[in-house]
């Protein structure tokens, strides 16, 4: 029952953040793509360069 509120209460939280910063007019959608991409960019660079 404790890991069905925790997950209920998360879910919450993270719609609120994202209602609260799009009340702010921060485009939530565009950042999370941005970082999509550079982690995208980051995990197709080469560790080594041989």
């Amino acid at each position: 029952m404790g890991a069905v509120i925790g997950w209920f209460a998360t879910i919450i939280a993270v719609l609120g953040l994202v209602m609260a910063l799009h009340h702010l007019g921060v485009d939530i959608a565009s950042a999370i793509g941005g970082v999509a991409r550079n982690v995208e960019g980051f995990l197709n660079t080469p560790v080594v360069n041989l």
